[in-house]
């Protein structure tokens, strides 16, 4: 099995490389459903956390596909990309290889929509984090 999570370093800092994401997402005609933002979150109640922060995003042609093979899959989708800065100031993105979340859910019939978003979801990550 491929590794589940994979994780990127980026040549950003956290705030940049969160804008780079969103750009990025939307320049590839994607829609946007939400952006969490966890370590504003934590501050509105005295805490502190690194940056932390999740785009939630999809298209819906291709999410729906996975979930008429198995509804519950929709508990995953639409995608997330995590971008957060550790304990060394060095900026990461996140996210789970779309073959983890089939097998998840034991989707077998969709190895074509499978590769498609995990080519997407690279290509995404690596202009999110790769210097100019």
């Amino acid at each position: 099995m491929q590794q589940q999570m994979i994780s990127k370093r980026s040549a950003y800092d956290a705030d940049s490389t969160f804008e780079r994401l969103q750009q990025i997402v939307k320049d590839k005609g994607l829609t946007i459903m939400a952006a969490v933002p966890h370590d504003k979150a934590a501050a509105s109640v005295d805490m502190e956390l690194r940056p932390t922060r999740v785009l939630i995003f999809g298209n819906p042609k291709v999410g729906t596909l996975l979930m008429q093979s198995d509804q519950r899959i929709g508990l995953d989708l639409p995608l997330k990309v995590l971008v957060y800065e550790n304990e060394d100031g060095e900026t990461y993105v996140s996210y789970f290889d779309a073959s983890f979340l089939t097998q998840r859910y034991d989707i077998s019939d969709k190895a074509e929509v499978v590769q498609k978003v995990n080519g997407a979801l690279n290509c995404i990550t690596d202009a999110t984090v790769i210097a100019k």
